[in-house]
């Protein structure tokens, strides 16, 4: 794939996430879950506009112009009140929100994985960041996931290990 179909691919993902968190920020039926998925869909505004002055960029003088991307990530406080909040009938509500989330991260950073495999160098170092960006959303995705289902995981990781304890 060339650098600039990279870049308009790379769009269309960061828009489609943006649309699935403004979506769940409002069906979301607790005010903490609107503002995290308020927060990360305008991390995945930004984004987009910064794919788009790189696109401009590219087609223009065939640079990548690096800049600082701005990122707008929820605190950890932020994070472990969502579950604190919720009612018992509003977990599944919000559990299906989280999964549409996950599902869309997971195929963002597949997407910039092989970015980062099959590009030039001017166009991997540009999809690197992103693919720690995106990883980051699905992290905190995968935290609140875990949080509302109480399943022992942490992050996709068990919590504790019952060999471990004896």
């Amino acid at each position: 794939m060339l650098i600039e179909q990279a870049i308009k691919t790379a769009i269309e993902y960061e828009q489609k996430v943006r649309d699935i968190y403004l979506k769940a920020a409002e069906a979301s039926s607790n005010d903490v879950g609107k503002k995290v998925f308020s927060a990360l869909a305008a991390d995945e505004a930004g984004h987009v506009s910064f794919l788009a002055r790189q696109l401009e960029r590219w087609v223009a003088d065939n640079a990548i112009t690096w800049e600082n991307l701005k990122i707008v990530v929820p605190k950890a406080a932020e994070l472990k009140s969502v579950e604190e909040a919720l009612e018992p009938s509003q977990r599944q509500e919000e559990l299906a929100l989280l999964e549409q989330a996950r599902e869309a991260e997971r195929q963002t950073c597949d997407f910039y994985e092989q970015m980062v495999r099959e590009l030039p160098p001017k166009g991997q170092e540009l999809f690197k960041r992103f693919l720690e960006v995106e990883e980051d959303h699905l992290n905190i995705v995968q935290f609140q996931i875990d949080n509302l289902t109480g399943t022992g995981f942490w992050m996709g990781w068990p919590d504790f290990d019952m060999e471990a304890m004896g």
